[in-house]
């Protein structure tokens, strides 16, 4: 019974959200280009990484439409730096993942500004430590690369059809919906399935409720449209440094678009970006 409350309470809140972020997906997914995006993005690497952080507010993407596109502006000459730092910050700074995060945490202002605020800064910080220890080498893997994403968002067609917006929006829906409703089933079960005296002693490590925290955010994959439902229903057991983690992680890296990291990018490159995304997650948890 509990396990069905949890289940449905997470699971039926998230889905407005859910239906939103399709739509705007598909638009997005049928009609961007990666030259609209470098026609607006100033050539300077700090004013650029600057206006990068905020693309998400114009350019919702989610984090798995953000892999080939990222590619897409090195390819085209965008300064490393600043592709990074739009491909880390979109899918958090999206008017539907902050509309999502504030209803989630009870309209908290506080909750929303620390996700926004927190990640648009570490998205900067990372696009330059990783220029600087990538010493300017080339950071694509050569020939033609195809990402490999069940949620359609890497499929820009040369065609711009209605058939081929609602294809896309179907697409995104099953996706987000099927990490969802997977999301939604563990995040009930660990809390109704694990002792609560292992939860508590998880939650009164610090350390180590952050780090559970952040990987789960990894394994489980979510959406950031529907993230910030699951990540409320930890609250009760966790403090709120472990759920931001849980939070700004998400979106920056998780498994499904590290696998098309990996397919596009060098991997040593992707290992750099894997490091520099999880420590600074941690270091933020632990300060919060």
């Amino acid at each position: 019974k509990s396990f069905c409350v949890l289940f449905i309470g997470i699971f039926i809140e998230a889905i407005p959200f859910i239906l939103i972020g399709a739509l705007v997906a598909g638009i997005i997914t049928t009609f961007l280009t990666e030259e609209l995006i470098k026609k607006v993005l100033p050539k300077n690497k700090l004013g650029g990484a600057i206006v990068a952080s905020l693309l998400g507010l114009f350019f919702p993407l989610c984090e798995c439409a953000t892999v080939p596109v990222t590619r897409g502006l090195v390819k085209k000459g965008v300064p490393t730096n600043i592709a990074i730092t739009f491909m880390l910050a979109a899918p958090i700074v999206n008017p539907v993942v902050m509309l999502s995060t504030y209803q989630a945490f009870g309209q908290s202002a506080k909750v929303l500004l620390l996700r926004v605020g927190i990640g648009i800064v570490l998205a900067i910080i990372i696009g330059f430590l990783l220029e600087v220890l990538n010493n300017n080498k080339y950071v694509l893997k050569e020939g033609n690369i195809s990402f490999t994403c069940d949620c359609g968002c890497e499929e820009l067609k040369k065609e711009k059809s209605l058939k081929v917006l609602i294809r896309h929006i179907g697409e995104e829906l099953y996706s987000i919906g099927k990490y969802l409703i997977i999301g939604s089933i563990l995040a009930s079960l660990f809390q109704v399935v694990i002792p609560t005296d292992i939860v508590n002693r998880l939650a009164v490590n610090k350390l180590l409720a952050v780090i559970v925290m952040m990987v789960l955010s990894y394994l489980l994959s979510l959406c950031s449209e529907a993230d910030a439902f699951v990540a409320r229903s930890f609250l009760t057991q966790f403090s709120l440094g472990p759920v931001m983690a849980f939070l700004i992680l998400g979106p920056m890296l998780d498994l499904k678009n590290n696998l098309m990291l990996f397919s596009g990018f060098k991997k040593g490159f992707v290992f750099k970006l894997m490091f520099l995304v999880f420590s600074s997650c941690f270091i933020v948890g632990c300060l919060i």
